[in-house]
């Protein structure tokens, strides 16, 4: 069959850093770290680098400094490195209050903190895509605005992600929207149109505080949920996801999707279901989509995935 992966690929680790291969577009050479002397730029389907070269993003999913707890950033860097990953998607957390995670007591994730990740990673050749946790299945607009919009205009950190334009990304919230313990999975034109309109006042904050970066939405459902994207449920003559590239002045957008049950079949209990449908749907979206997590087993650890045959499609 032929691949028809040409999307960005992220895998995420699950509890402890392994070594693992991402899929290959083409069955080529991996592609190595962007070429960047300006902010990364999304053209089409793809994320570019200055040289107007396409770039497939190779990673891991890792906690920056335990959640909190350790300062083991350079040792967690040289481990991501030794993967040969090119990316890495950091959890970050706000400290802001309201926000029901991490844990009180944590001595790091203060702008200066973020600043040393991002620079480790860099100094690495890894690109960071910085993610903030704090409303992952939370689906209240206005704690939104007042923890994840907050977080991302607040002066100190505007001025990190300025320092570092050429070469991050910003994943604006893990995970956020409506989901099954919101709706049982029954969404509402209401559930669409909070998503919407909640990210349509994010895209305005952040760049009218003149941040260029591409900037990364996760799909609702856990992420699950690309029809939040490659529909126009909301009522636009054109796709949820077009619309809202078109809405960005920077029109530099990516739309995350989290696969780990695309293969999962609730019947038998067994990731047996063939997620092409849902793969070539998404490639004829022509929409960037990033699989921003996945892994071998499920997220409450009950059963694997079968990630590798998702992967090899």
């Amino acid at each position: 069959m032929k691949k028809i992966m040409h999307l960005v690929i992220i895998i995420t680790v699950m509890v402890l850093l392994v070594s693992t291969q991402a899929c290959i577009p083409d069955g080529g050479t991996p592609t190595p770290t962007p070429i960047v002397d300006s902010v990364l730029r999304v053209k089409g389907r793809f994320l570019t680098d200055s040289n107007g070269n396409s770039v497939m993003l190779r990673g891991v999913n890792v906690p920056a400094f335990k959640e909190g707890w350790d300062n083991d950033i350079e040792q967690v860097a040289t481990a991501v490195a030794s993967t040969k990953a090119n990316v890495v998607r950091l959890a970050w957390w706000t400290h802001i209050a309201g926000s029901p995670e991490p844990q009180t007591g944590t001595t790091y994730y203060t702008a200066n903190d973020l600043d040393r990740a991002i620079t480790t990673y860099v100094n690495k050749g890894i690109l960071p895509i910085i993610m903030l946790h704090d409303l992952t299945g939370k689906a209240d607009s206005t704690q939104f605005k007042n923890i994840i919009t907050k977080f991302w205009t607040r002066a100190d950190i505007i001025a990190v992600i300025k320092k570092h334009q050429e070469h991050i990304i910003i994943n604006i919230a893990n995970e956020w929207g409506p989901n099954w313990n919101t709706n049982q999975n029954n969404y509402s034109q209401n559930d669409i149109n909070l998503f919407i309109n909640t990210y349509k006042s994010a895209i305005t904050a952040i760049r009218n505080k003149g941040i260029n970066v591409p900037l990364m939405i996760d799909a609702y459902g856990y992420a699950d949920r690309e029809e939040i994207f490659t529909s126009s449920s909301y009522g636009q003559s054109v796709s949820n996801g077009k619309y809202l590239i078109d809405f960005d002045p920077q029109h530099n957008l990516l739309f995350g999707i989290h696969t780990y049950y695309w293969k999962w079949d609730w019947q038998s209990n067994q990731p047996s279901i063939d997620p092409i449908n849902r793969l070539n749907a998404i490639v004829n979206s022509g929409l960037p989509f990033v699989i921003g997590e996945m892994g071998n087993i499920l997220p409450d650890g009950s059963s694997t995935t079968g990630y590798a045959d998702l992967l090899s499609k």
